[in-house]
């Protein structure tokens, strides 16, 4: 008896192997999938695409950077012009797997990402085993391919590049797993509030879909087996809330101060409108069922596809007569209001907390893939009680389906009618022979290999044909490995040339590489600079920075300096460019790294000097107002003026010109009936009028589709000055590249920015100079172009009334602290970007700051001497420190209170 109970333990206390191996074949199978794609490290292209490229690898390269630079600090001038670091820290770097990016040098980051791409997903594909093993209560090895198989849907295929969503993709199964033993024995409360914790810390925006799927998902399970009617039920559904709630306490000090920054800095370019129109077409949806050939990876339509086998089981579930009718139609319910949100807009809202995405509509659709995964799995240990017939109508509803998204559906890629077929018929017949009790003589040796016969065909289609299909648009779009890093490096180089003593910025002159644009050099770099592409980027700064004529997307979120305009850059403070060409008049050559050479701009001004104390007075939205001609130029010169109390008006002398059009013509259309919808889209913060705007603007209508419509005009160099050209329009520009005697000077394929300031460069007295202005758009729509030629002489001038106007400046973490000695009343201008949580004392006294433009940070001094001191503290981040260790202290006494509770009475399931 004591032997039989000695066994009993040991089996109980036996060690599940399969989520191991599922993490290690995991791992081997990415690696198979990264050779076959070509990607770093197992081949020779890096894995830097869209916002991967902008965004999320500069972060990890910069990481260590960030807190290093001016030592541990809330607010970071190597973000941009300067950002609180928690906001940024929250949404790009918090998963703890990021600090495997400290172990490989800057211009290796591709293959960091690699490896955490790598990691996460095994991780989903161990915890998802786990999950089925558990919840099922059989370990069989078939978890493990159901498991490999969420790792590698569609959706993580697909967004692969989103690193920071891989987390809570991955953490859910871990999850469900912790919930489920939590509704039978509440005593693994603090287990549940440790993951939840992981998980909100790990990276905010996905947790919280996962953490209300979870939610809902015990409230479905306990509904499904009638738990939902007792107090003992209600203290359940109460524990877990309480759960969830410390473990937003414990993050609060990362959770608050981030959320106030991402309030603050939300896309004010979200439409307000609420529809109830279906946001696509069902006909649309059904090919996402099956296997799809992408051609374009930011197509806005739910991506659930698992693999076909995951599939057919679910169709399957639902005709097996041997599953309870209640479980089944619960199921479809969830599915059916699943769907119901990705097709209507309010529902859709409410899953991305009421902020409409600009892009990628459909960001928690992996929570159908995950209940596929689970109702498949279930589905294949029911298989022995369907009958013949069963598996005969799931094929006959599978091509049913497939053939009318294939006649009626609008699909993006092309058509992989007959493959799909092909795949269905034989996971079928194999399914269908894994039910056979006896198998004929003839083939009876193959009884014993349908299992492992089913899981290669679910291995060759989530590892070679869905990431063919799905990742075959996305890998076109790399770079070379080499060229890569050949860029970073040069970049990297050229920032040792810095001077190191003072505060300046540095930017870039030209479009730096295909995958390398200003901000994320600034980042692999570690310069400061202007340009930054962040999602909480400053929004109100930002909206200042586009009247100046940099590059600013439509809803402010990337700012790329890939045109030197010396008289906004010397006021800034950008004293280096970094260009790729080999003379820039009015600037000194330093250093040479590669392609890129290092310009000094010897205009450039610090990070704070004294203005005139009506400076603030200037309207520097007045741009936005202008409906007849946008005149970038002059309202520079009034800009000038306002600050140093000294006529600017000759700082630039501009100059239009006759334009001739190829393969078009000037339109007379009445304006209303020209404008490109997407053009007056209105942004928040945006003043501008388009409809009154579009009355005074230019319409050009192309003849030819198939070929470019080309503005041209010719003129004579005047003057050996920095030359300029102005495209405005009324709001955002249409696409276009500009050419001067056939080099390149610009290019914009999208009309997701704004008008920008185009530097031609300078050309000796006498040079002919043939400008070009192509674009592929069918109506081209703009203001009059100017040229204008910048006189460096007004400019020096100028700028040394200001320079001489502090005697000190240091920029230390969190603090900058100015010296000033001025004879009269004047205002302290800054370049330090304002977000609250800046206080300013003057002489050792707090005053109130003052916000310049709504942009930056300033304060008025009366006359004579004064020592002023700037300091940041992220709002939020003081109470959100008390409540985390309130939220500690509360975590550790309920786990211990319910860890003394008795174990519940076992239930067989």
């Amino acid at each position: 008896m004591i032997e039989k109970q000695s066994l009993q333990v040991k089996q109980k206390k036996s060690f599940d192997v399969l989520p191991l191996i599922s993490f290690a074949a995991m791992a081997l199978l990415m690696v198979v999938i990264f050779a076959v794609t070509g990607i770093t490290p197992f081949g020779s292209k890096s894995w830097l695409i869209s916002d991967l490229a902008a965004q999320y690898a500069p972060a990890l390269a910069s990481y260590r950077d960030i807190f290093s630079g001016e030592g541990l600090s809330f607010f970071s001038f190597r973000l941009g012009m300067g950002k609180s670091i928690v906001g940024f820290f929250a949404y790009y770097l918090s998963s703890p797997l990021n600090l495997i990016s400290f172990l490989f040098p800057k211009e290796k980051v591709s293959d960091a990402v690699s490896i955490l791409i790598l990691l996460k997903l095994s991780f989903a594909a161990s915890f998802m085993t786990w999950l089925l093993d558990r919840k099922f209560s059989e370990k069989t090895k078939m978890s493990i391919p159901f498991g490999i198989s969420y790792a590698l849907c569609s959706f993580s295929l697909i967004f692969m590049f989103n690193i920071m969503w891989l987390d809570g993709f991955a953490i859910l199964p871990l999850l469900i797993l912790l919930v489920e033993d939590f509704r039978k024995d509440r005593r693994s409360w603090g287990k549940v509030t440790l993951v939840l914790v992981v998980l909100f810390a790990s990276g905010y925006y996905i947790a919280y879909m996962v953490g209300v799927f979870s939610f809902l998902y015990m409230l479905c399970v306990m509904g499904y087996e009638g738990k939902l009617k007792t107090k003992d039920d209600a203290k359940t559904v109460g524990l877990f809330i309480l759960s969830a709630g410390v473990a937003a306490m414990v993050c609060a000090a990362l959770l608050v101060p981030a959320g106030l920054d991402t309030i603050r800095n939300g896309d004010n370019s979200a439409s307000t409108a609420i529809t109830l129109d279906p946001s696509f077409k069902l006909i649309d949806f059904i090919p996402n069922l099956f296997l799809v050939n992408l051609s374009d990876i930011s197509t806005n339509l739910p991506y659930v596809f698992v693999n076909l086998t995951v599939l057919s089981l679910n169709v399957l579930f639902f005709l097996n007569e041997t599953i309870p009718a209640k479980l089944r139609r619960l199921v479809a319910l969830a599915l059916g209001i699943f769907l119901m949100c990705f097709m209507f807009e309010p529902l859709n809202l409410i899953w991305h907390a009421f902020n409409s995405p600009d892009s990628l509509l459909y960001r928690y659709s992996f929570l159908v893939s995950f209940v596929m995964v689970l109702v498949a799995f279930y589905s294949f240990q029911k298989l022995k009680a369907l009958c013949p017939i069963r598996f005969a109508q799931t094929a006959g509803i599978l091509f049913a389906l497939l053939t009318l998204g294939e006649c009626f559906s609008q699909k993006e890629g092309g058509s992989v009618y007959f493959q799909t077929m092909i795949f269905v018929a034989l996971i079928l017949a194999l399914l269908f022979g894994l039910t056979k009790e006896k198998w004929p003589e003839s083939i009876r040796n193959l009884q014993k290999w349908g299992s492992a016969i089913l899981v290669i065909v679910m291995l060759v289609e989530i590892v070679f044909l869905n990431p063919k299909l799905t990742l075959g648009s996305a890998v076109s779009m790399v770079q070379d490995k080499s060229i890569f890093e050949a860029e970073c490096r040069d970049v990297i180089a050229l920032s040792n040339s810095l001077d190191s003593t003072a505060f300046y910025r540095t930017e870039s002159g030209t479009q730096l590489g295909d995958n390398l644009d200003p901000g994320a050099a600034a980042q692999y770099a570690n310069y400061k600079s202007l340009s930054l592409f962040c999602s909480m980027a400053n929004k109100q700064q930002q909206h200042f920075l586009k009247q100046m004529g940099y590059k600013l997307n439509f809803n402010y979120t990337e700012l790329m300096h890939i045109n030197c305009i010396l008289p906004t850059d010397s006021l800034l403070g950008v004293r280096y460019i970094i260009s790729k060409e080999e003379n820039m008049y009015g600037l000194t050559k330093r250093a040479q790294a590669g392609q890129y050479y290092l310009y000094e701009n010897p205009y450039a001004m610090p990070i704070a000097y004294l203005v005139s104390s009506d400076a603030t007075a200037f309207d520097g939205y007045s741009l936005e107002n202008e409906t007849k001609q946008k005149d970038y130029f002059s309202f520079q010169e009034r800009w000038l003026t306002s600050l140093t109390g000294q006529d600017a008006s000759e700082l630039y002398t501009c100059f239009k010109q006759e334009w001739e059009v190829y393969n078009g013509e000037r339109s007379l259309t009445p304006a209303k009936t020209m404008v490109p919808a997407s053009n007056v889209r209105r942004d928040g913060l945006n003043r501008e009028n388009p409809a009154a705007a579009s009355e005074a603007l230019c319409y050009y209508v192309k003849n030819c589709d198939k070929a470019l419509m080309v503005l041209r005009t010719s003129f004579v160099v005047e003057e050996e000055s920095p030359l300029y050209l102005s495209v405005p329009a009324a709001m955002k520009a249409c696409g276009m590249s500009v050419y001067v005697n056939g080099k390149q000077v610009y290019k914009e394929e999208s009309d997701s920015y704004y008008s920008v300031i185009i530097d031609l460069g300078a050309y000796p007295v006498g040079t002919q100079c043939v400008v070009d202005i192509q674009t592929s758009e069918e109506i081209f729509a703009c203001f009059e172009p100017v040229f204008a030629y910048c006189h460096t002489d007004v400019l020096e001038a100028q700028t040394s009334i200001l320079r001489g106007t502090v005697k000190q400046v240091n920029v230390s973490k969190d603090q900058v602290t100015v010296d000033t000695d001025s004879s009269e009343e004047q205002f302290l201008m800054t370049t330090i970007p304002y977000e609250k949580g800046w206080t300013v004392k003057v002489d050792g006294v707090s005053v109130p700051v003052e916000v310049y433009q709504e942009a930056f940070v300033g304060v008025h001094l009366s006359s004579g001497a004064h020592h002023v001191e700037f300091t940041f503290a992220p709002p939020g981040m003081r109470i959100g420190v008390i409540i985390s260790a309130v939220g500690v202290v509360l975590g550790l006494f309920f786990s211990l209170v319910l860890a003394k509770k008795p174990a519940p009475k076992k239930k067989k399931d």
